[in-house]
């Protein structure tokens, strides 16, 4: 009897960031990212093969992208080419494993191409075993390349950078919801505390 595929699933991913959002709202966490992403973010199914398209392919030969390094992959990645979108958030890999915080890069026909799940693929491949990860399902929040670049240039770093782009909406939630969501595009980075 052939085993079965467990498929990630939107509502899968969708009960745990309200579970996360519950939590972190009895805990007095306030960073909002859970309920911002319930509210303003962006859902992808599936991704494509970084060796379908031309510019990933040869990004990813040059590169070498490591499994576990999610951010320096796609930041990196988007600082360099201008058609990509960069989104922060959380991946559901497999039906009934926790989501975990991850980013990823959209394509300009709005595939997703993530770098670090292909390295991952890679690693267990070399340990003799097989995993397919395309079906994972993604939501996360976009985060524009200007910021990156600016962010990359500023501290040299990789690392989370969304809750940094969004905070003033965070602060909307975590104040009770007051005033407007505003549109990823076009934002000004928040100004720095003295």
């Amino acid at each position: 009897m052939a085993k079965r595929k467990k498929v990630a699933t939107k509502n899968e991913l969708e009960s745990f960031l309200r579970s996360l959002a519950k939590y972190d709202t009895e805990s007095g966490v306030e960073t909002c990212l859970p309920e911002l992403l319930l509210e303003d973010g962006s859902w992808f199914e599936g991704r494509a093969d970084s060796d379908d398209y031309a510019v990933t392919k040869k990004w990813k030969k040059k590169r070498k992208p490591k499994a576990q390094d999610c951010y320096y992959n796609s930041q990196e990645f988007c600082a360099k080419d201008n058609g990509s979108r960069y989104f922060e958030g959380f991946v559901l890999i497999l039906a009934g494993i926790i989501p975990s915080e991850h980013c990823w890069v959209v394509m300009q026909d709005g595939r997703v191409v993530d770098f670090t799940l292909e390295a991952a693929e890679v690693v267990v491949a070399e340990k003799g075993h097989t995993v397919d990860l395309r079906g994972a399902v993604y939501v996360g929040l976009e985060v524009p390349r200007a910021f990156i670049v600016e962010n990359l240039d500023e501290t040299g770093w990789c690392g989370p950078i969304a809750e940094l782009f969004y905070a003033d909406d965070m602060k909307r939630i975590a104040d009770g919801g007051q005033g407007p969501t505003k549109s990823p595009r076009g934002r000004k980075r928040p100004s720095k505390q003295t």
